[in-house]
């Protein structure tokens, strides 16, 4: 199971930023390591002094982040004589980074922006430029980077946001989710229409109305759909990609002034009218929806596929005596009838967020030459797989050789590994830079994509959805900032999420039609038809340019 990651980051623990974002004595304090100036086994040369530094990486219950990170803490002040003062907050990281902003009153260094983002901060002098200092004094990422370092540079060819969750990684992230007794009992087909789903779906919820314990029963089912994010799920079964449709010219336009997004509409509407369709889909925050899935409340989703591992098996395993492997969830792709192609996965290979150090930095060229070391192999893997060599460590160093502890292998490979154990290493909770290619051993970041040729749900999973999975980085395109337009496609998000939730919500397809043609007609007037013509200059220009 991926780990579920708040739109995809890490989070890490946020220490009263009044308090704490400030007062660092220096970068590099306290008494001189006994290592200092010598090379560890992981390549790095240890600091005379402590390296210390703060670092905000977004949204997550401080108190998980705080246990998950003490024995990584430990370990690289020990070995490393590295501090971090990882902090997250509870509430939404936009309002805190804005907060932030507002009282000139952040870290050193900040994750999770978007590129648009970096320039907001970039334009305020509250980013430092790092072109002068990767240089200097970090080689490595230069050379990961190599012919895409350029895509990463603004138009005065500098550099201010580091990648972050970069590189092509060649797993689904969504799918269709299906019992595996009832996907035998189909065919195993690899992909399903959308409207054998439906009839799927509907079929197993008329068997089975209540749960064991009486409770009322959907045929779908969803978490937080109020983002927005499932739409551009549906979008790709119809065919569309990342929720833009290309014509033969590379023009783009946005899902709802599509027919594709009529249909896909009317789709999400057809479970609401027949009584299916689960009605706090658009409010459910992750926990809420787990408690009904783990609960056998839901018989499909449409989604990340981790959720019905981490919602299905990961529990039952643990709290029914009498599970049974059978009992399980398995990953399917999704297509629209009359559709060549679906296109569930869109991956973005420059990485979707950024990473900056702040004008706070007290010591940016210490900071960065440890960011070069989380950008080589043994960094990317020691932030990824968390400490190694403990009891519950997924790897070790056995007689000067790195490898796999056998057991926590097994245990992946079998279904049955402790995350909840196996986070208190520290896994992924360091995502500053991290790589989630393939590495040059062929061994990835994310420690539960290791195995997947030998555990049978992962090979499953893969099988089933490797034609789903696309690169999109041409067309990964966000608005700046500084630009009006980027105040436009804000408010027409918002417009859309809500307007379509109105519509799937329709007591019959045809009203579900007219919401969406009203809001359709509501959102160009209000500038989407400019969005598009935006995102097709720079993706035109991208064609030409990005070789």
């Amino acid at each position: 199971m991926k780990k579920y990651f708040p739109l995809f980051l890490v989070g890490l623990l946020f220490i009263s930023i009044v308090a704490g974002c400030n007062n660092n004595e220096t970068a590099s304090s306290g008494e001189p390591h006994p290592n200092a100036g010598k090379e560890n086994e992981f390549g790095w040369t240890v600091p005379k002094y402590t390296l210390e530094f703060s670092y905000y990486a977004g949204q997550l219950n401080p108190k998980d982040v705080e246990k998950n990170t003490k024995l990584l803490n430990e370990f690289l002040l020990e070995q490393f004589n590295v501090k971090i003062n990882k902090k997250v907050t509870e509430t939404d990281p936009k309002e805190r980074l804005n907060l932030m902003l507002a009282s000139n009153d952040y870290p050193e260094v900040i994750t999770g922006l978007s590129p648009a983002e970096v320039e907001k901060w970039k334009n305020q002098k509250r980013a430092i430029d790092l072109t002068e200092y990767i240089d200097k004094y970090a080689p490595t990422i230069k050379e990961k980077l190599g012919d895409t370092y350029k895509r990463y540079l603004d138009k005065d060819g500098k550099l201010y946001g580091l990648p972050n969750y970069w590189g092509y990684l060649p797993i689904p992230d969504y799918s269709a989710n299906i019992p595996y007794t009832k996907w035998v009992e189909i065919g195993k087909p690899k992909t399903i229409s959308t409207e054998e789903y439906f009839d799927l779906l509907k079929e197993m919820q008329a068997n089975t109305p209540v749960n064991q314990n009486g409770q009322k029963t959907y045929a779908l089912s969803g978490e937080n759909w109020k983002t927005g994010y499932i739409y551009k799920v549906l979008a790709g079964a119809w065919g569309l990609k990342d929720g833009f449709k290309e014509d033969e010219n590379g023009n783009l336009t946005h899902w709802i002034n599509t027919p594709e997004g009529i249909e896909l509409t009317k789709y999400l509407n057809k479970f609401q009218v027949e009584g299916l369709l689960d009605p706090n889909s658009f409010i459910n925050d992750f926990d809420q929806w787990k408690e009904m899935f783990s609960n056998k409340r839901v018989f499909g989703s449409i989604g990340p596929w981790w959720h019905s591992w981490n919602a299905g098996h990961e529990v039952w395993q643990k709290t029914d005596k009498n599970w049974k492997p059978d009992d399980h969830y398995v990953q399917i792709g999704l297509k629209a009838p009359g559709v060549d192609q679906a296109y569930l996965s869109p991956k973005n290979t420059i990485g979707s967020s950024r990473t900056i150090i702040t004008d706070k930095a007290k010591d940016p060229e210490k900071i960065i030459k440890f960011l070069n070391f989380a950008f080589s192999d043994m960094g990317n893997k020691l932030l990824g797989w968390g400490v190694p060599n403990e009891e519950i460590s997924i790897w070790g160093n056995k007689s000067g050789e790195w490898t796999w502890v056998e057991e926590r292998k097994n245990e992946l490979i079998n279904g049955k590994y402790d995350y909840d154990k196996g986070f208190l290493t520290g896994q992924g909770e360091y995502a500053i830079v991290a790589y989630q290619g393939m590495m040059e051993d062929e061994t990835n970041w994310w420690y539960d994509q290791n195995f997947n040729n030998e555990a049978e749900w992962k090979r499953d999973l893969n099988e089933n959805l490797k034609d789903t999975i696309f690169d999109n980085t041409l067309k990964a395109i966000s608005v700046p900032l500084n630009d009006p337009l980027a105040v436009k496609e804000e408010q027409i998000n918002t417009l859309i999420n809500t307007g379509i939730s109105k519509a799937v919500q329709a007591n019959s397809p045809e009203m579900a039609e007219k919401i969406f043609i009203d809001l359709r007609e509501k959102v160009n007037k209000a500038g989407l038809n400019e969005i598009e013509e935006y995102k097709t200059k720079i993706y035109k220009e991208r064609l030409k340019n990005w070789k």
